[in-house]
């Protein structure tokens, strides 16, 4: 349910936290019988007093079962005493009940509920269009004798709702109550639970006042059912914002809502049964007095307008009593709006009426047309208060009010004034139309979404009238307008469906040939205005819309075209440019034979002649034949003349003529310059332009498809450009269609050119892509490209001594490297500083330094030196290809030292119990920052600012900067680092750290180890320390490796080839589930084609597909 739904039921009385779950085709239980729910019968969002169901039970029988809301509170539950009083009840229209269930039978022991045996057809009232007459003759006598009846048995029905009202169907239908087990007893329950005000309940619109107070009386029933009429004719007014506006209304004595004109007998009812005071009500006598036909009014009626005459005056309380009276009486309404004192008086009494809807328009409409003829006056405030009353004109009523028979309609209300039209030549019809336009206005401006074809109906007729809409009552009432015979004439065709011709002497003519025979005999028709326009709107009815400056000859001949006899004679073809040409003919119709045999002679020649002409184009080599056809086509289509019509000898003449005019072909000298003109362009084109168009991407791909290639360099320049010149050739011949066809067949051969090299350049890419996904996965870089470089001891140091600045007499390092015995000892005490820098007045910088208390993070204090010969270890394509072996390292990881290797920005560190691989970048500027002193200056006070002109003050000695880490991945370590090798292998996606041949970290990353940081890190490899490294090793080696990670033309052109590890074993699906029984034979080379999930899928030289493990694959070679 939606929650504005939901919010227009909730209010202290009901529970609709939850519903019954009860769906089409549910079973359900009640008391020991069996139901088959049908179907809902009322919409939540309509605010139903229940829930309504048809079902079936388990005797066949139709039934509704209501079930009522779950109620916070017991005593607003129907009552069992009522129910068994209900239960005894007979009236036809009272619904047979069932069985009435509260207490402990209710449904689920959550809702009561009530059963009723029904016909079939019975359809809830609230769907039924009710008309307002079957108010006071059908819907009120029903449900009064109904009221009445269980009033006199102790019943009232202080609930009422529209929902409790079906309808039985018939010729007399009948009302029926249904879903009133929350009826009460009088005599048992004298007062009801209060229903507090809530403006968001809407079932509480059909309360009267007093029930909600706890209270009921005899006309709080007839309340219900006045507010169930205010629902039938007014549903708009049932919303959230009117229920306090009805109510106050109600008390202040007012009109509930602004009523509808048209409604005045409804209106009456409802003004009288929904008062707010009971007393004042209309009681039962009155109701009967209104059945009868008398006039009741409300009591709180006291004010009239009185019209006065000499036969008699009359009282008007109300618009309704003004719509009776010009209806009954028009002549007396008429006489006193004739004088003007009345009729101002008169203005006055409408404008201050109260609830009547559109009260200020006809007040707008008196002030505006008061010096009108009464007549027309009178006619539009008629027309105001009640826009759908029917037209009456000769006895007859024409009703404009449903849609559906609104043409038909129309067309008789015009075809009735047609016939006055034409039999009494001195009756004016302005009125009677005027009348039809002011209903199709009104009407409209009532229901715009319902009426549109009214004001279409209003728009066309004052365009055939040449009016503007501001003016329409004004040229009518002051009889300006000048309705002339031509705009009748339209009038009766626009809107009379099958409008026929009427004859001088009022036969109607309904057939073209009919018309034609009349016209013949009788030409006066051009000459009269009436008749003459009356015939052009017949004549375009039938398709004949060119009349202007057509005699009456012209006209019969153009109708009985089909029965004249016909000849064709050519004059001459002239061509109007190259392949098109024109030809003239002359066609002679004669009609004298077609009347002798009817008996007839006209009082004019029979014969008439004409000239044509008709356009052709040459289509082909041989197409005499064709076009001959086509004029045949012509003939027959734009005069209907059938073939045999044309004499043989002018038939052998045209097509001898089309012949020698259309008929030829290609002459060999124009193929032979054509050929040859193929053959040196495609050479041309092969030989050297093929280089300068295509791009070296183009290039490359072809190139790694030669057969492909042959074609599009060595073949497809001779086929396009032979297809060219013959598409000129077959245009220069008029053979679009030919071109045409070539053109197409020389598109689709270069499209499929392009999509068989976009399917080979895209599997090239796939192969490439599915070797790199091998490569970073398995290549353990065992390819190198040169021998390995032992890096030597005095190059190391000298390196080092460069870095920390030894050669200086003033600087003191804090870290050293020495060789002992052939063993490397690095040592280090560096010392890390907070730098705080501030700006001067003048202009410069200043920088305070105080050391670092908290290393918590010793991979973040680091510095580095460059290694030498490490500038080769990244390849052209950008990225570091290498590895990097170290013997007898020992580091002392419990004194908190760091050591490692770096590559540009990227640093692989060991320190305390594990090794870290880490992306260091740049801090940000904050004024605040790291720095770590490496060499000191000697007597430099490094408590005392140092000041610079640049924002990078440095104190005395050499510093390294202090980065941001970003931790990448981390492993711990076994064991410590006592005398082991360490290898570390970096490649385009892996980096691997070895520690006697043992992985201690191994790292992938997809898109490679490609990001590198020229300007603020060392392009080579690095070895790092931190702030008490404690170091020894024996030699170190660089070792360059070949990685084609990125390499396209290698990847492209090469397979890659895999060594398996001893003991592996091969499978035939990737799933690893069906293993190879064949032992492969030694020394086999595989083929690496794929890896699939965690299998790498592989293939020997015969071509067979296998699948082994990756922890098999030893490495990748190529």
């Amino acid at each position: 349910m939606k929650e504005e739904t939901l919010a227009a039921l909730l209010d202290e009385q009901y529970s609709i936290t939850e519903l019954p779950e009860i769906d089409p085709g549910s079973l359900i239980n009640l008391s020991g019988f069996q139901y088959k729910i049908i179907e809902p019968i009322f919409e939540l969002n309509i605010i139903p007093d229940g829930f309504y169901y048809k079902a079936i039970g388990e005797d066949s029988k139709n039934y509704i079962i209501k079930f009522s809301f779950k109620y916070k509170n017991p005593a607003y539950e129907p009552k069992p005493s009522v129910h068994t009083l209900l239960t005894s009840l007979s009236h036809e229209g009272l619904a047979k009940s069932k069985e009435f269930a509260t207490g402990i039978k209710k449904y689920k022991f959550k809702y009561c509920y009530e059963v009723y045996e029904v016909d079939t057809d019975i359809v809830p009232l609230m769907f039924v269009d009710v008309a307002a007459s079957a108010v006071k003759h059908s819907l009120l006598p029903q449900l009064k004798d109904l009221i009445e009846y269980l009033h006199k048995n102790d019943v009232f029905l202080p609930y009422l709702h529209i929902c409790n009202l079906f309808v039985k169907p018939g010729e007399k239908p009948k009302i029926i109550l249904l879903g009133y087990g929350h009826a009460m007893s009088k005599s048992k329950f004298p007062v009801v639970e209060k229903s507090s005000f809530s403006e968001s309940n809407l079932c509480r619109f059909f309360l009267a006042p007093e029930v909600m107070e706890g209270l009921y009386s005899t006309t709080s029933d007839y309340y219900s059912l006045g507010m169930i009429l205010l629902w039938i004719f007014y549903p708009d007014t049932f919303s959230k914002k009117n229920f306090t506006a009805i109510l106050q209304n109600s008390k202040e004595l007012k009109p509930i809502i602004e009523y509808k004109p048209e409604l005045y007998e409804v209106n009456l009812l409802i003004e009288g049964l929904t008062l707010h005071e009971e007393l004042n009500r209309f009681t039962a006598a009155q109701l009967n007095d209104i059945m009868a036909g008398k006039q009741v009014l409300p009591l709180y009626y006291g004010e009239f307008y009185l019209v006065k005459h000499p036969k008699g005056n009359e009282k008007l309380h109300n618009i309704g009593d003004l719509v009776v009276f010009i209806q009954s009486q028009p002549d007396k309404f008429k006489k006193h709006l004739s004088h003007p004192a009345d009729l101002q008086a008169f203005t006055e009494w409408v404008s201050s009426l109260d609830g009547v809807k559109n009260s200020a328009s006809l007040k707008g409409y008196l002030i505006r047309y008061k010096n009108y003829p009464v007549d027309f006056l009178s006619e539009i405030i008629l027309r105001v208060l009640i826009p759908g009353r029917p037209l009456k004109i000769g006895g007859n009523e024409y009703s404009l009010t449903e849609p559906s028979e609104y043409k038909e309609t129309a067309s008789d209300f015009f075809r009735h004034l047609e016939h006055v039209h034409f039999y009494d030549k001195g009756a004016s019809l302005d009125f009677e139309l005027y009348r039809f336009l002011l209903a199709c206005r009104e009407l409209y401006n009532s229901d715009t979404k319902k009426y549109p074809v009214l004001n279409d109906t209003f728009n066309r007729a004052l365009e055939i009238l040449e009016l503007e809409p501001d003016v329409f009552d004004e040229e009518f009432a002051k009889k300006t307008i000048n309705i002339t015979q031509k705009k009748w004439a339209f009038l009766f065709h626009a809107f009379i469906q099958n409008k026929f011709f009427r004859a001088f002497e009022g036969t109607k003519i309904s057939k073209i040939e009919d018309f034609s025979f009349y016209l013949a005999q009788h030409p006066e028709v051009i000459s009269d205005e009436y008749h003459y326009y009356d015939m052009v709107k017949f004549l375009e009815a039938h398709g004949i819309t060119e009349v202007k400056g057509k005699t009456y000859k012209d006209i019969v001949f153009e109708i009985l075209y089909k029965r004249a006899e016909c000849e064709i004679q050519v004059a001459k073809i002239d061509e109007l440019k190259p392949g098109s040409y024109k030809m003239y003919y002359t066609q002679r119709l004669s009609l004298t034979s077609y009347f002798k045999s009817l008996g007839e002679e006209l009082p004019f020649a029979t014969d008439i002649k004409h000239q044509y002409s008709f356009e052709f184009k040459k289509v082909g080599l041989r197409t005499s034949n064709k076009v001959y056809t086509q004029f045949l086509k012509h003939l027959q289509e734009k005069h209907s003349i059938p073939v045999e019509k044309i004499p043989h000898s002018v038939e052998s003449q045209i097509k001898e003529r089309l012949k020698d005019l259309l008929d030829g072909g290609f002459k060999p000298k124009t193929l032979i310059v054509n050929f040859v003109l193929v053959v040196v362009l495609g050479y041309l084109f092969s030989a050297f332009a093929f280089d300068q168009i295509v791009d070296d991407t183009t290039q490359w791909y072809l190139s790694l498809m030669p057969e492909l290639q042959f074609v599009i360099v060595n073949v497809l320049p001779y086929l396009v450009l032979a297809l060219i010149l013959l598409m000129l050739l077959f245009l220069s011949q008029n053979l679009k269609k030919t071109a045409l066809f070539l053109m197409v067949f020389m598109l689709l051969t270069l499209g499929a050119t392009w999509l068989i090299y976009q399917h080979g350049a895209g599997e090239i890419d796939d192969s490439i892509a599915k070797k790199k996904a091998i490569l970073s996965e398995l290549y353990k870089g065992s390819v190198a490209d040169k021998s390995t470089m032992k890096v030597k001891a005095d190059e190391l140091i000298s390196n080092f001594d460069i870095a920390v600045g030894k050669s200086n007499p003033d600087f003191q390092p804090l870290v050293k490297l020495f060789n002992n015995d052939s063993l490397f000892v690095l040592q280090s005490s560096i010392r890390p500083y907070w730098r705080t820098i501030r700006t001067l007045e003048d202009g410069t910088y200043a920088a305070k330094f105080e050391p670092v208390t908290e290393k918590d993070n010793p991979t973040k204090f680091v510095a580095t030196f460059p290694l030498p010969s490490s500038a080769g270890m990244m390849n052209l394509d950008q990225f570091f290809s290498f590895k990097v072996a170290i013997d007898d390292l020992t580091v002392n990881l419990d004194s908190g030292g760091v050591f490692g290797i770096a590559f540009n920005h990227y640093f692989i560190l060991f320190s305390g119990k594990s090794v870290k691989f880490i992306s260091k970048s740049l801090p940000e500027s904050s004024g605040k920052d790291q720095i770590i002193l490496v060499t000191e200056l000697k007597n430099f006070d490094y408590e005392i600012e140092a000041s610079g002109p640049s924002a990078d003050v440095e104190p005395g000695g050499i510093v390294a900067k202090v980065d941001t880490d970003s931790l990448i991945t981390e492993n711990a370590l076994n064991s410590g680092l006592d005398r082991v090798k360490l290898e570390i292998i970096v490649l385009f996606s892996t980096v691997s750290v070895r520690v006697n041949g043992t992985d201690v970290l191994h790292y992938k990353k997809a898109k490679g180890f490609a990001d590198i940081d020229f300007d603020n890190f060392d392009q080579g490899l690095s070895m790092v320390y931190g702030l008490n490294t404690d170091v020894s090793f024996r030699g170190l080696e660089i070792t360059a490796i070949t990685d084609p990670t990125n390499e396209k033309s290698l990847l492209a052109k090469k397979d890659l080839k895999c060594k398996l590890k001893g003991g592996y074993r091969l499978f035939s699906d990737s799933k690893l589930q069906n293993p190879v029984k064949q032992k492969p034979a030694e020394k086999t080379s595989y083929t690496a084609l794929e890896l699939v999930g965690e299998t790498l899928k592989i293939s020997n030289p015969s071509g067979q597909i296998f699948f082994v493990k990756k922890r098999d694959v030893d490495d990748i070679l190529f």
